[in-house]
This record gives C-alpha cells, structure tokens and sequence, in this order.
C-alpha cells in the first residue's frame, strides 16, 4: 500500500465511529441519522466530520473482526486514508451504565496493533422519567468538540496515513483483516493524468491545502450511513485540473463594457420553527445529488461601498441579484464537459474577513431576505483572494464527497464601483481567474470613470459591464462558453373579452350612481 496524500499536505480529519451496546430505545441507525443531522446543521462542523455505524457489540472474535473492519473502511472510503492525518473516536452508546462499563474494558484489552482510535466516549441514550433521551444524540455530537480540543491541545494523537497504513498491512498480513475491505484502489489514470505527487489533485478541491477557522483543519464530507460514493472517474476534472491543460483550451480575451472566516446562519420563518425545518448547505447538497446531474457553482460576490450610495442603486443591485439567479435556473448544459447541469448559488460578501450569507441554493429559490446589507468598507482584492477560493474550495469538496461533480465555478461581484483591476492587483485577480469565470458588474454613476485596466486572456474568461447594459442579456450572451440555456418559450394571456361575460350586459360603473347617507338616516330623509 502506497501513500495517497502528497508530502506537504499537513491537516487533520476527524472520524465518529459509534458503537451501540445490546438493545437500544431506538434503532441504532436512527440515531446515527439524527447525530448526521446535528452535525449537518453545524455551518461549521458539517464537512470537518465523518460519522459511522459501527456493529452492535458482541463479546465474540466474529464482532471484534467486524468491528475493526468498520473502523478500515471507514477510515479509508475511496481506498485510501481520508485525510493525511486522521483523529478517530470511539462512542460507545447503551441504556445501562454497566453495560458501558464493560465495553469501555473489552476495547481496551485489544491488542495495540487493533486499536486505531484516539479515545473512547460513553454516552446514555435512556431517560430514567421517559424513556428516550431527546439529547441523545448531542451528546454523542458533542464528542466530535472534545476531539477537536484534544487534538488542539495534542496533535500527536492523530494518525498519520503512513501509520495508518503500516498497522493495516500488520492485519492484514496476520490475516485478521481482508484486502477487501480496503475498497477500491485509486484509479492510476487518474494520478498520472493530475501530474506529480506534489501536485497529484486532491478529492474534488479547486484550492490549496483548507485551513479551518480556529486552528481546526478542513477534511471532507462523506455520507454518514450510506455507504460511501464511488471515486470520480479519471475524466472528471475540477475547473483548477482541467486548466493543467490550458495550452489544448483556447484563451478568452477580456470583455469589458465601459458604461478567512465563514458564516452561514439563516433565520428561520415561523413556519419553519413550527415544522422543524431548518435548510442547511447539507440539505441542499443532498437534493443536487439526488437530481444525478453535474453542478455548477456561483458565487454572487457582494462588493463593500466606499461610501453612501443612493437607495436605488441598492435597489438596482439586489433586482440584479435576483433576476440573475432566475436566469441560471434555465441553465441546462454545460458547455465543456458536455453534460446535463444545474446551478447552485451561494451569497458572500467581500468584507474582510469573508461572509456567507445563508445557505447553499439551487439556483431559481434565492429570496430577497437572503441578499445582505453592504456595508461601507474599503476592498481588497489582495485580501479576499485566498477566502473566497478557500471558501470555493470548500463547497466543492463537500459536493464531491458526496458524489457531486462540480464542472465549473463562476464568481459574480455586485460592486458600486468601477471595476478595481490595475498593475498591483492584476496577479490576484490573475489567480482568480485560473479557478473559474469572474463577472463584475458595475453599478456606480456615470461621471468621471476612469480608463479599466487592461487584462490578459484567461481560461474560463472576464467580463466587465455596468447596470446601464442589458445586464441579463449580456450575461447571458458572454456566458454562454459556459453554459447553455434553455430555450423557454413566452407565454402570452389570451385577450380577455369584457364586453360580455356569460351572455349577460357589461356591468356598469357605479360609481356617479352611488348615493350615500348618514347612519340612521332615510335616502328620502
């Protein structure tokens, strides 16, 4: 077994293996589901951690050969070690305190070579008053902080793939665990076509190595209780990997028209709390890959004012907003890889650090509520680069893990200025474009705009214009080395006839014939 990850990748996963212990007040794969959906919820947690379902334990060698099996093939979903260093937990879940006891002991009297986990949790899942606990299941999401905290405190107690390799070579060579359950090897068409080790393309990333907020690094999402997907076919590339080959992908020249924190927390309307609904990226994640289609992402980037803009360019910005995420809902093809795709649209704005507003959406249901309030702030590019490609990066990977090709990634700046391009940032904007297509809109006044600067070709393409243009329609032609719209025919209402209506006379106003009088009066009176 060869190392996955190339050197120089430093970061952390983190991997909850659940184990149920005898009968349980509810099936044990439910309360995995609702643990998932704790951490789903999570805008933070939600694609740093892997849940799985262990077997119910049993003290027999049959269980302990299933159970480190469960461990392997979760640790190792697409044949490899999910991340270059992974942090592994037990939680053991019963209704009977000495049960747990028990099995915290069993655990510990395995041999060293088959504990692969970093430390054991006990939780109860039984309320002495009624029964099922409701905060079952966040305690056993809680444990996922107290990993987070230990590895904060000790990074040595995070696996790295080499050890995790050697340890699963020792089972398998004592014959304790079978070839099989290391799953499918990763495709060797697909490193040689990503180039060098150093350079090898990384699960569905469009962006370097994540670094998570608080010093707490990024890995994947996979499904919890589902099995895991299978790995991307070699031909599936990222927009990053597919510019490896820019010299074969003809340049597109500029079009201009003169004229590290992430948030992502939605109010719930009253319905919603009524019924328990919450959206979260997860959810929406899951309807992408139910429709079995290819995505694109957008990005609609909010620039911050320099200062007071009048109320109707707010307004101008935000019915652009909208009316752009109601045209890419028509998108039905996408136009390199050829095939069936729909868009997804997350809202950010370029302050620093980094917002995301909301949640991830299917293009064609972004509401005017989920559009933010620009502040005034100076912009950077220098400064939002490496954020907002890092916050690319993120969804992408998320929507890889679960089996969710992402074709392309374009960035749509809303801005009251002019478009910031010149010598000092051109390399940032450069980066930028290497990653995806960039368009800026531009809705300041007229008077006294400068010269744009002049920018070189890019692979996916710049477009520059002014909310004097026909915004969507020019978005709409210069996209389509994108995308491919549907053709949606007008609809016309058919010309109502209001000189009859049923046989009968047209009614007549009333209004010169109307008489009105005071209360308690007569009309004659």
């Amino acid at each position: 077994m060869t190392p996955y990850w190339p050197a120089e990748e430093d970061w952390a996963g983190f991997l909850v293996v659940i184990v149920p212990v005898g009968p349980l007040p509810l099936p044990a794969d439910e309360l995995c589901r609702q643990v998932q959906a704790q951490i789903d919820a999570d805008p933070v947690l939600y694609d740093l951690v892997t849940v799985r379902l262990a077997p119910r334990f049993k003290l027999t060698p049959e269980w302990d050969r299933a159970f480190v099996r469960t461990v392997v093939e979760a640790a190792m979903p697409a044949g490899h070690f999910f991340a270059p260093r992974g942090v592994i937990g037990l939680v053991v879940v019963s209704d009977d305190r000495e049960k747990l006891r028990n099995v915290f002991d069993s655990l510990r009297d395995l041999p060293p070579s088959r504990r692969l986990w970093a430390r054991i949790f006990g939780t109860g899942v039984r309320d002495s008053r009624n029964g099922s606990s409701p905060t079952a299941a966040g305690r056993v999401a809680s444990t996922v902080n107290t990993l987070i905290e230990m590895y904060d405190e000790q990074p040595q107690i995070a696996l790295n793939e080499s050890t995790f390799l050697d340890r699963v070579g020792a089972l398998i060579e004592e014959g304790y665990l079978t070839p099989s359950a290391l799953g499918p090897e990763p495709s060797p068409a697909s490193a040689s076509a990503a180039g060098p080790a150093s350079a090898r393309e990384r699960p569905g990333p469009v962006v370097e190595s994540p670094r998570a907020t608080a010093s707490v690094p990024v890995v994947e999402r996979r499904p919890s209780v589902v099995p895991a997907p299978d790995p991307v076919p070699a031909d599936v590339r990222t927009p990053a990997a597919r510019n490896a080959g820019a010299a074969k992908k003809p340049m597109l020249e500029a079009v201009m028209y003169d004229g590290s924190e992430i948030v992502a927390v939605d109010q719930r309307t009253p319905i919603q709390r009524l019924t328990g609904r919450q959206q979260t990226d997860a959810a929406c994640m899951d309807e992408l890959h139910r429709g079995g289609t290819a995505v694109g992402l957008v990005h609609l980037v909010f620039v911050p004012d320099d200062g007071v803009v009048p109320r109707r360019v707010t307004k101008r910005r935000n019915e652009v907003a909208l009316e752009l995420d109601q045209l890419l809902d028509s998108v039905e093809l996408d136009v390199a890889s050829g095939q069936p795709s729909r868009i997804a649209v997350e809202v950010l704005s370029a302050t620093n650090p980094l917002q995301k507003h909301g949640v991830l959406r299917v293009a064609g249901t972004i509401t005017e509520v989920a559009l933010p309030k620009v502040k005034i702030e100076y912009f950077s590019m220098a400064d939002i680069v490496e954020p907002l490609l890092d916050a690319a990066g993120r969804t992408s990977r998320a929507l890889h893990a679960r089996g969710v090709q992402v074709v392309s990634q374009h960035f749509v700046f809303l801005a009251a200025m002019r478009f910031p391009a010149d010598e000092a940032t051109e390399d940032d904007w450069v980066r930028l474009l290497d990653h995806g297509r960039v368009t800026w809109v531009d809705f300041s006044p007229t008077g006294g705009r400068q010269a744009l600067h002049p920018m070189p070709p890019s692979p996916f393409g710049l477009h520059v214009l002014t909310d004097k243009e026909d915004v969507l329609a020019v978005i709409k032609e210069q996209s389509g080395v994108m995308y491919r719209y549907a053709q949606r025919l007008p609809t016309q209402a058919a010309p109502r006839d209001t000189s009859e209506r049923d046989g009968h006379e047209p009614i007549a106003s009333t209004a010169s014939g109307r008489r009105w009088w005071r209360f308690g009066k007569r009309p004659g009176e």
